[in-house]
């Protein structure tokens, strides 16, 4: 099979023309005649870090018949976990490691590409064939099986190796015995671009490790570069979506070195992910670069050139235990459990999206005091915690949303948080949260009844008695631990500094009376129309306005449990502004 003939200009040529004669002296590849059967591939060259290029064999078309044997590659990420504090590396380069092995006679005629009249065979393993790293990475497995046996820790990504040890001097021994054993099966080290002096500070696939400080980050040059495609990107409105594409590429492969850079990369990978859909599959189409996106490019432009990325333990400072059913989510930490219900709207997700809620719920109820700190998610959904782990996903525009806001959070108070799966069956206080069904304490007045309140009495700037899902006002106090409330447990807050709303639950009524007293508070106050309660007269006696009464309606109060209040039939309200400062309440007693 043959394949159209690239044309290249004059600079490129001679570039090729050098590197096919390097070639052809190594004897990685030969001159040949054709023959049947054969497969012809094009040719190009992509830059190298070290501003040289690399000879590519475009077998593109070749690899869609070749069967790639799914396996995993250790990277930077390996030598991250392997790194301890103030710990040495030395990094090694192997020189031209694919052209040291040899492809078998009757395969080489498929490795061919025509250059200026003449075809050429690659007689050693090319870059560009998809089985190839799969190769070179097993081939290399008894090689370092046999250093790791003997206590040598290392980390190695095809050609390139990390050698660790807590000592300078541990590191140096681990360097040269590796050194050793490659050289002596004909490996080539390439000491230009090896670093062979152990050192706490390493570069190692394009990032520089700090075992000082634990770190991980880009090298100053690559940052510029990244910024430079960021602001190429942030100016354009129209691309192509090859080059979108690449950008994107470039900062999926930064994040790494960028803390909480994967969760700025989610929308961008949809709107590859949709135009490529529009496209079918076209990458020379052009995309819209909308406004929904420009916000995580400014955040890139903002951080590329200032983050970095910690080197995280094993070592967590609370963990948080998070459920969803159908019904409610629950949570658990320490000793304290707390738990809630969703809303209507809410209870229509899917279990997936309910259930990475409730872990953004667990984290606002028991972690919203702390900063800079590692939180572990014990969670025993596993869709939610590879959302949480990835920073997001792509797929499911609904799941990445929540897991956005997850990690928003986090990242406003430095927090990284970790999600590990648990089994149901030993998740039983969040479990047992997520079920309860409160159904004394959720009901809530109708939306009417409070309209005419704020109408006669105010706008009222705090609900005291209230939960996420049935407070009358953006700020609420609730009775337990709850993601979105501003304090827990109205009776240790002081209702002096706000004019506030309260529905208490009636077994509370008369506590409340009292606190208004103590605290000299001002607020709206709604009770049942019970006069015979021995309550009544201290409710009427605070009274500074003239009382609304509310009289029994199906729908006055609302749960989310029951249609109606059971004593709907008969149950009227009463609502006043209350006072707890003395002399106002003698001046309204006189005017009844």
């Amino acid at each position: 099979m043959d394949c159209p003939r690239r044309s290249f200009g004059s600079n490129d040529l001679s570039e090729v023309k050098n590197e096919i004669n390097h070639l052809l002296d190594i004897k990685a590849i030969r001159r040949c005649k054709e023959t049947s059967g054969q497969f012809v591939s094009d040719i190009f060259l992509i830059p190298k870090s070290d501003g040289s290029k690399r000879f590519i064999l475009n077998l593109k078309k070749l690899n869609k018949y070749i069967y790639t044997e799914h396996f995993k590659m250790e990277d930077v990420r390996t030598a991250t976990k392997l790194m301890c504090k103030d710990c040495y590396m030395i990094n090694i380069d192997i020189k031209e490691a694919y052209f040291l092995l040899p492809i078998h006679k009757s395969h080489t005629k498929i490795l061919r590409f025509y250059f200026e009249g003449n075809l050429y065979e690659f007689l050693a393993l090319p870059f560009g064939l998809c089985s190839a790293p799969y190769i070179f990475t097993k081939i290399l497995q008894p090689v370092f099986a046999h250093l790791r046996s003997n206590g040598l820790l290392s980390v190695r990504f095809l050609d390139d190796f990390l050698c660790l040890g807590k000592t300078a001097e541990d590191c140096l021994k681990n360097a040269n015995i590796t050194i050793q054993l490659l050289t002596s099966l004909g490996f080539v080290i390439n000491f230009e671009k090896s670093n062979l002096t152990p050192q706490t500070t390493c570069k190692f696939l394009g990032f520089l490790l700090n075992s000082n400080k634990m770190i991980i980050e880009l090298p100053a040059s690559k940052r510029q570069k990244i910024l430079q495609l960021i602001i190429t990107l942030t100016e354009s409105t129209r691309i192509r979506i090859r080059d979108f594409a690449r950008i994107l590429g470039s900062l999926t492969a930064a994040c790494p070195g960028i803390v909480y850079g994967w969760a700025h990369t989610k929308s961008l990978e949809r709107a590859k992910y949709i135009a490529l859909l529009k496209n079918h599959d076209n990458y020379d189409a052009f995309m819209t670069v909308t406004d929904n996106l420009r916000d995580d490019l400014h955040w890139w432009k903002n951080n590329i050139l200032i983050a970095v990325n910690s080197i995280r333990n094993q070592n967590y400072d609370i963990e948080i235990y998070t459920d969803a059913s159908t019904t409610g989510w629950g949570a658990a930490c320490d000793k304290e459990k707390t738990g809630g219900l969703w809303t209507t709207t809410e209870s229509t997700n899917h279990i997936n999206y309910l259930e990475l809620l409730a872990a953004y719920f667990g984290l606002k109820s028991f972690a919203g005091q702390y900063r800079n700190c590692n939180i572990l998610l014990r969670v025993d959904n596993t869709t939610a915690i590879s959302y949480i782990n990835r920073m997001g996903g792509v797929q499911y525009p609904h799941l990445n949303q929540i897991s956005r806001k997850i990690w928003d959070w986090c990242e406003e108070r430095r927090i990284f948080v970790f999600a590990s799966y648990i089994p149901s069956s030993l998740n039983t206080e969040a479990d047992g949260e997520s079920r309860k069904i409160y159904v004394d304490t959720e009901w809530e007045l109708s939306s009417q009844a409070f309209a005419k309140i704020v109408l006669l009495f105010g706008e009222p700037c705090i609900d005291l008695f209230a939960s996420r899902i049935n407070t009358k006002c953006p700020l609420y106090v609730s009775w337990k631990k709850d993601p979105f409330a501003y304090n827990i447990d109205a009776f240790t807050v002081d209702w002096s500094q706000y004019y506030f709303y309260a529905f208490p639950p009636f077994a509370l009524i008369l506590k409340t009376l009292n606190k208004i007293v103590s605290d000299k508070a001002t607020g709206i106050v709604v009770v049942p129309l019970w006069p015979s309660q021995p309550w009544y007269p201290f409710y009427m006696s605070l009274c500074i306005k003239t009382i609304e009464v509310f009289s029994p309606i199906k729908n006055l109060l609302s749960s989310p449990f029951r249609s109606t209040h059971p004593l709907s039939r008969h149950l009227s309200l009463v609502a006043c502004v209350l006072s707890g400062k003395g002399s106002v309440n003698k001046t309204f007693q006189k005017k009844l």
